[in-house]
């Protein structure tokens, strides 16, 4: 029904006329159908996940377990159902006033937000329920493992009927209810092999050990020592964060991964276990300036600059990042000005301009900048390689609310002589390498947004389980549970449409991901960052005055709610991503319209394509 809501607006914007245009030419209205697209697409992602559980788990296992998920499902699917039919009202104006007609459908739908919102269970009572419940069954499967630890005859021989019925009992980390992704507690997955359940225990144990202790340290030291990279490098897990396909030839990778096909849930996993840490600053210091300043020139470079480059970055030994957004030039990228001119011996690029929040600028050896040079516009940008040791580049630390550790950077360029075999693809065609990494960019930053905000739940549920309030815990306090269960199941959907995606980029040829999932990371960003910022102020309020101070219990809420911005803008800002998203989709919807209408006409190259 929230689907039909939006479907009826989206055919109503593309008909009716305002102002001398259609409506969806209009950037609110397709504000609004961004924002109804990305909360469906999210639920129906969930609910496909909640489907694969029940045809694959023992009913009684299935009763067991799914009771509280399919509680907080409940209110994801109405809540989205009546936000859905209010904006498509508002698109419809007063058609979605008047029964029958044009807007039949959505005053219909309008009427019936109440009848999906109480039958099975009303909202408030799910949002109980649902916490309640999976807090029960992690309590559980906390006791199993305890117990199955303790290597008690008869536990094991528990565990082993209950494998013998096809029960699943991987139960991974501290089992908080929702504190890990649902794959990690005890239920199915088509997605995930032995390779990832090894991945998932080896960077688990490495993070905990080696991150873990040293963030805030890290954070307020504002940087990261340069052999955390190194080790990084040398156990292999730089190569997994490049995105597909995963540069093994010239990183390394931990061993039981060797001859394994590595695919994005390998990185989805690293990259979702690093930011446990609780730090954009110390997860971008790591991996930030990597995984979009190689990726070109991995792809675009030429192979000398490939080899001598990518292994360097891989091992730690060399840091690189991306040098585009100007003081002036933001989202907007076809409007650099940073300039790149030809000496007159043809030997040099000659490159004069700035750069403004760079990440691991301050500390990089190479920035892949992009400069102009030609004409206004798009095609005239091109791609350098451009070295720290060049004279004529000067860096200087800019002073951020959040993601300290990261060294984000402004950066000069004067008179920069720059050998012209350091282009990066060809002159002028530089945007073109640019919009090549943007999906992978922000899948990463989509995977980042969605365990901060799963971080910001899963403290604020260990902290209402200890601080007592007028004589008992938070957690017992009706109103706390309400504010976790809303986290929750925000939190959950977005990972299923995460791994949603995950899997079409694991599986589709890149250059058909780069036509098609445009438009999805876009509306997947917004969806991860407003879900943050949604989690970060909720846990907050129940963290209290201590999450208003640096160190201690609060530290990572405190950091994390500075660093909701951090997480919004970058990559496209929200605004700029409904915007994208909408149109990007609509323009893909009319080209499969076309080709099957071409095709079905009997038109020959439309067959063939």
């Amino acid at each position: 029904f929230a689907r039909v809501c939006y479907e009826e607006a989206l055919k109503h914007a593309n008909k009716r006329k305002t102002f001398g245009k259609t409506l969806v030419q209009h950037p609110v209205i397709r504000f609004k159908l961004g924002e109804m697209a990305r909360q469906i697409e999210a639920t129906h992602s969930w609910m496909e996940q909640v489907a694969y559980q029940v045809g694959t788990m023992h009913p009684l296992e299935a009763n067991m377990k799914l009771g509280g998920v399919t509680a907080l499902l409940k209110v994801q699917c109405t809540k989205v159902f009546e936000y859905c039919a209010r904006e498509s009202a508002q698109i419809f104006g007063g058609l979605s006033y008047s029964r029958g007609g044009v807007g039949e459908k959505v005053e219909r739908l309008n009427r019936e937000v109440r009848a999906m919102a109480v039958p099975g269970g009303s909202e408030e009572i799910m949002l109980d329920l649902g916490i309640k419940q999976m807090s029960k069954l992690a309590e559980m499967a906390k006791t199993l493992v305890e117990q199955a630890e303790q290597e008690n005859a008869g536990n094991k021989k528990q565990m082993a009927m209950a494998r013998a019925m096809g029960v699943n009992t991987d139960v991974f980390g501290d089992a908080n209810a929702f504190g890990d992704p649902y794959w990690y507690q005890a239920s199915n997955s088509p997605f995930y092999n032995e390779s990832h359940r090894k991945l998932r225990e080896y960077v688990r144990g490495l993070f905990e050990k080696e991150i873990m202790p040293h963030v805030f340290e890290w954070d307020e030291n504002l940087e990261i020592p340069r052999e955390v990279h190194r080790k990084m490098g040398s156990l292999g897990l730089t190569s997994l964060a490049m995105g597909h396909p995963y540069p093994v030839e010239y990183g390394n990778i931990p061993d039981f991964l060797k001859g394994v096909k590595i695919d994005v849930f390998h990185e989805l996993i690293v990259s979702d276990e690093l930011c446990r840490c609780g730090s954009g600053g110390v997860a971008w210091g790591l991996v930030g300036g990597l995984t979009i300043g190689l990726p070109p020139v991995l792809r675009f470079g030429p192979k000398a600059m490939r080899d001598r480059v990518a292994p360097e970055c891989l091992s730690g030994e060399k840091i690189i990042c991306l040098a585009i957004t100007e003081p002036t030039a933001g989202s907007d990228v076809a409007n650099i000005r940073c300039s790149a001119k030809k000496s007159s011996c043809g030997k040099y690029y000659i490159v004069n301009g700035e750069k403004k929040w760079i990440t691991n600028g301050i500390w990089a050896d190479y920035f892949t900048v992009a400069v102009r040079t030609g004409g206004p516009g798009m095609g005239g940008i091109s791609l350098l390689l451009i070295e720290k040791t060049m004279p004529g580049v000067t860096t200087r630390r800019m002073k951020c609310s959040g993601v300290w550790s990261s060294g984000t950077t402004f950066i000069s360029f004067d008179d920069v002589k720059v050998p012209v075999e350091n282009l990066i693809g060809k002159e002028n065609k530089g945007f073109k390498c640019i919009m090549h990494n943007f999906n992978h960019e922000r899948f990463a930053l989509c995977a980042q947004t969605n365990r901060f905000a799963r971080v910001c739940y899963e403290e604020a549920l260990k902290h209402a389980h200890r601080r007592k309030t007028f004589g008992k815990p938070l957690i017992q306090h009706q109103v706390i549970r309400w504010k976790l269960a809303e986290m929750s199941r925000l939190v959950e959907a977005t990972h299923a449409w995460l791994e949603n995606v995950a899997y079409q980029l694991s599986t589709m040829h890149p250059l058909e991901a780069n036509m098609k999932l445009g438009g999805v990371t876009a509306l997947l960003k917004v969806q991860c960052t407003k879900v943050f910022e949604y989690c970060a102020r909720e846990s907050a309020q129940i963290f209290g005055g201590l999450s208003y101070s640096r160190g201690g219990v609060g530290e990572k809420v405190e950091r994390l709610n500075r660093e909701v911005r951090a997480m919004a803008v970058p990559g496209g800002s929200e605004e700029i991503m409904l915007d994208l998203g909408v149109r990007q989709m609509r323009k893909l919807a009319e080209m499969a319209k076309t080709l099957v209408s071409e095709a079905n006409q009997g038109n020959e190259a439309s067959s063939r394509l």
